[in-house]
């Protein structure tokens, strides 16, 4: 039999663990990673970019971002304006998103709950999904009052202050919560916004006890929120569903019974 020397295995592991860093890093193209982060420089704060900003936004040199933005223009992805010399991104960049939401199964699935939920509550209904420590819109309905206009599809969150965040949280296993916390930028958006590390452990402890989570002008102003998370079968959050309403004229039995609404609601998208 063969003698294992001491020490081996966890050599082997590290030797393997180095291989796959290596072949990621072979695999990966640059020139693509690159171009993902220039489309990613325009927001609606900066919609409109030069070159110069377009390259100090994505990090990268001048030269790459001048073939990488003419590329994308003739591929039809940003449209230059000849006056200013400034580039937007078109229409065309909706394709790729629309990619993500007509083959998703999750999508498909809560649309109906989303539209049954938002008719028994008369409020705005979200479908929300995790990424990093933010949390994504991916679907909507929204009630005849609407409550904030500047939130469409594709909207991001931060996971720590919002209801849908801290629900989702709640259902991962806490080490994996805490690192998210870790990762998150924790300061205030609001006067209501809890930033200490320890209370929001225990807001999502607490959400994992409840089944669903809240949220009171957190995030935005006069923005309440009752969130329930969507789990697959093993358990695991795959995304969680919101019912957004105006603060103001929320009242505690209403609270009592949109989360019992939105409780019932997750459950049924869950599996």
């Amino acid at each position: 039999m063969k003698k294992v020397q001491p020490g081996s295995n966890a050599k082997a592991k590290a030797e393997g663990a180095a291989d796959e860093r290596g072949t990621q890093g072979r695999l990966m193209l640059g020139t693509l990673e690159k171009s993902l982060r220039v489309l990613s420089a325009f927001d609606k704060h900066q919609p409109n970019l030069g070159l110069l900003k377009i390259a100090a936004a994505a990090n990268i040199d001048v030269s790459s971002a001048q073939r990488i933005v003419h590329t994308l223009t003739q591929l039809g992805y940003l449209d230059k304006n000849k006056d200013t010399k400034q580039y937007s991104v078109t229409v065309k960049c909706l394709s790729i998103g629309l990619h993500f939401l007509s083959t998703n199964s999750l999508i498909d699935k809560a649309n109906p709950y989303l539209v049954h939920l938002s008719q028994e509550t008369d409020e705005t209904i979200n479908l929300t999904m995790l990424d990093d420590v933010d949390v994504v819109i991916v679907a909507r309905v929204l009630s005849r009052h609407i409550l904030n206009t500047s939130a469409v599809i594709g909207t991001r969150m931060p996971a720590f202050c919002t209801a849908p965040g801290i629900a989702i949280l709640s259902k991962l296993p806490e080490a994996d919560a805490a690192k998210i916390l870790d990762r998150s930028d924790l300061r205030a958006y609001t006067k209501r916004t809890v930033t200490d590390r320890r209370q929001i452990m225990a807001k999502i402890r607490k959400a994992a006890r409840d089944g669903y989570a809240t949220a009171f002008e957190e995030f935005m102003q006069n923005d309440a929120s009752i969130a329930a998370a969507i789990v697959d079968a093993e358990g695991m959050p795959q995304g969680a569903v919101n019912i957004a309403a105006p603060y103001a004229t929320l009242k505690d039995a209403d609270t009592v019974r949109f989360s019992a609404l939105v409780t019932r609601a997750a459950a049924a998208m869950s599996g």
